[in-house]
């Protein structure tokens, strides 16, 4: 013994045995404070990994829209090639932050990295609490409350959406409900208010544990029109219930445009027989819904299914099976995955131009847009019209055209009142710098007609043309 203690002392009197007990100091750095660190450390660490990959996907994401804006630049001769480049600088910029903040993101990852090698923390990790020593110690409570303060930056869920959330991660509906709140997120950069969606399916979910039948009218400030969803939601005329109907009201006229989206977590392109389930899900859930969803005079404008399979893509189905009266751009299908994600916002985009007539909506910001009206003809009872939009608030650009060879031959005509006589009217063909709906020519800012299936100079592409009317699997640019 080095130090004799008073108990020690009356110990070794009682037994007289040569024999005490006693305690020893031993050093260790494995208390459970620094257990409590190395798991601070390591959740930085996560966290630092999951940004650091969303915004990689980011950045191959804008660097692909900016090649293809590039790509359209070089090859278009009007007035329209300083707008690409405006669109170009803007994401220029953009790439510019994300590669600055992956700097930023690199350098706390090597903080941390150094952290977690340092000899006081080579223990295993604990889960936070508060501690004597956390609250009384200077060093160890700064640290404590830095991990606090990075706690408050994530938002508190509440006990119900807590339990929502475990619930759903379970659940054979993940796909579908990851859907919805992609949708209210590309909503919310339209003017949508995401946090009332949020208060609405925390008391849907508290009432009902559950969020299907969910519905609701969102009102849009400062937009021409309003949004309204439905999730899972029967429908009583015909007791049909799609996974989502999206309809967009119409300030100005009072109108509502209502369209459908089903939800399959399908790869059609790997089964045996891929290209008839197909066929049989598009007129399930797109056929079906466009005849009779409402039971009524009420009709659905289009029906679109949402799926996995990357390899499959057409925006504008015509197979006869399916689409019995030929109509443009009522059927469609798509792929949306986490590696794969631009056509949902294409989606939308088409829903809000081609199927709902609010052409003169902004797709990126939702807010009102003056079009510039070109090149009007008239020929006989017919007028065809070209429109030029251009965002001041994101520098958005798109056009509504027309297909020449469709308005001479009198083909999709529409009834328009022209400085108050009645006119028929070419029907509009949308185009866009970058991610087309309709079917792109080449690398050029030309699509072809969805009807006709020609280009702007007349040209007919006969191999689109057998595709489209044939194929109803995969559809891409030519």
């Amino acid at each position: 013994m080095k130090k004799w203690k008073p108990s020690i002392i009356i110990e070794n009197s009682i037994k007289q045995n040569g024999r005490v007990t006693a305690d020893v100091i031993e050093k260790t750095y494995d208390i459970k404070e620094h257990q409590m660190i190395r798991f601070m450390a390591e959740e930085f660490q996560r966290r630092i990994e999951v940004e650091v990959a969303m915004e990689k996907k980011q950045l191959i994401l804008l660097m692909d829209e900016i090649r293809e804006l590039q790509d359209v630049e070089r090859k278009e001769q009007s007035n329209l090639v300083f707008k690409f480049r405006s669109l170009i600088n803007i994401l220029l910029s953009d790439c510019a932050k994300l590669q600055q903040r992956s700097l930023i993101w690199n350098d706390a990852a090597n903080k941390v990295n150094e952290i977690l090698d340092v000899p006081l923390l080579q223990c295993e990790p604990m889960t936070i609490e508060e501690t004597h020593t956390f609250r009384m110690h200077p060093i160890y409570s700064e640290v404590y409350e830095i991990y606090l303060a990075y706690e408050e930056l994530s938002p508190v869920l509440t006990e119900t959406f807590r339990a929502f959330i475990q619930s759903l991660l379970k659940s054979p509906t993940l796909y579908e409900v990851w859907v919805l709140l992609k949708i209210i997120h590309y909503f919310s950069e339209w003017g949508l208010d995401a946090h009332e969606f949020v208060v609405d399916i925390q008391k849907k979910y508290k009432d009902s544990k559950s969020i299907s039948g969910y519905k609701k009218q969102f009102r849009m400030e400062n937009r021409p029109f309003d949004i309204g969803i439905y999730y899972d939601f029967t429908f009583d005329g015909s007791g049909y219930r799609p996974d989502f109907v999206i309809g967009f009201f119409e300030k100005e006229n009072k109108q509502w445009s209502l369209h459908t989206l089903d939800a399959k977590y399908k790869c059609y392109s790997e089964m045996t027989k891929g290209e008839q389930t197909l066929l049989n899900d598009l007129k399930h859930s797109g056929t079906r819904y466009l005849n009779d969803l409402f039971g009524g005079e009420l009709k659905v404008k289009s029906a679109t299914l949402i799926h996995t399979d990357i390899k499959s893509l057409n925006w504008n189905v015509k197979e006869k099976q399916v689409n019995t009266e030929n109509n443009q751009h009522t059927i469609a299908h798509f792929h949306f995955t986490p590696s794969e994600s631009k056509n949902l916002q294409i989606y939308l985009k088409r829903l809000l131009h081609e199927n709902s007539g609010l052409d003169h909506c902004c797709p990126k910001c939702g807010q009102f847009v003056e079009g510039t009206i070109q090149n009007t003809k008239e020929f006989q009872n017919k007028i065809s019209r070209k429109i030029l939009y251009n965002c001041s608030v994101c520098e958005e650009v798109w056009v509504a055209n027309f297909c020449s060879s469709c308005s001479y031959h009198g083909r999709n005509m529409k009834l328009f009142y022209y400085n108050g006589y009645p006119k028929y009217l070419a029907r509009q063909l949308y185009k866009y710098p970058t991610h087309n709906y309709n079917i792109q020519v080449g690398e050029s800012w030309d699509v072809h007609c969805p009807n006709c299936y020609k280009t702007f100079d007349h040209k007919i592409n006969y191999i689109v043309k057998h595709t489209v009317k044939n194929e109803p699997m995969i559809i891409r640019s030519f």
